[in-house]
């Protein structure tokens, strides 16, 4: 049982770490101080 817990969160840590590698290969500019796009990032997710 332990074991599916330790691949479960390698899983999901790989899954991260792939979405941020991902992330900055396409915005090669890094995170946006704008708080406007933080805004709209959160209301994609939050489905506003």
């Amino acid at each position: 049982m332990k074991k599916k817990y330790i691949v479960s969160i390698v899983i999901t840590s790989f899954i991260g770490i792939f979405s941020l590698i991902i992330y900055f290969i396409h915005f090669n500019s890094g995170l946006s101080v704008s708080q406007s796009v933080w805004g709209e990032f959160g209301d994609f997710f939050g489905g506003s």
